[in-house]
């Protein structure tokens, strides 16, 4: 089965975005600079522009294959936790459904 054939839609975009790009075989346009924007530690308004185009970027591949019709990510620093961002994505299945999915990632 190809990727582009899996419908779980948590899973197709927590492995866009936690794969490092060019590192997987089977597709190296797959994945995100995510992992390695988080290893440096710092959190500034540059840092998150930074992981929201990356985030954008990772997850265009699920539009231009019509797995999702529509996509709104936001990204924030944790108010209580400044070592936490918070990825909320909102999207619209084809179907006409939207479904939330928020990912939590701490700071390396």
């Amino acid at each position: 089965m190809k990727i582009e054939e899996y419908k779980n839609l948590t899973t197709l975009i927590k492995i866009s975005l936690d794969t490092e790009l060019n590192t997987w075989w089977a597709n190296s346009k797959l994945g995100s600079d995510i992992v390695a924007l988080l290893k440096t530690g710092k959190v500034n308004n540059t840092t998150l522009l930074k992981l929201y185009s990356s985030a954008k970027e990772a997850l265009n591949w699920l539009l231009e294959d019509e797995l999702v019709k529509e996509m709104d990510i936001l990204i924030a620093q944790d108010k209580v936790n400044k070592n936490r961002i918070n990825f909320n994505i909102n999207i619209v299945k084809p179907d006409g459904n939207d479904d939330r999915i928020n990912y939590v990632y701490n700071l390396k």
